[in-house]
């Protein structure tokens, strides 16, 4: 996957099965496989095997959360 992207292509159900089903060299089963939109610009050719930096979560945004912090 590629890291601080953001697909601007409609995502949903059937674009997931058409890339999988191209990925897999599989035909799609109904024309609105055939017709989504794939997901194909999300992935790149190489890996990124760099480590991700754990961050905590903005109690503001979701109060009522286990353990937020209560004035």
């Amino acid at each position: 996957m590629k890291r601080n992207y953001a697909s601007h292509r409609n995502s949903n159900f059937p674009g997931l099965l058409k890339t999988v089903f191209e990925l897999l060299h599989v035909m799609p089963l109904n024309l609105g496989e055939a017709t989504a939109a794939d997901l194909r610009d999300l992935f790149t050719t190489s890996g990124d095997f760099s480590l991700f930096t754990a961050q905590h979560p903005d109690v503001r945004i979701l109060p009522d959360q286990p353990g937020a912090a209560t004035n």
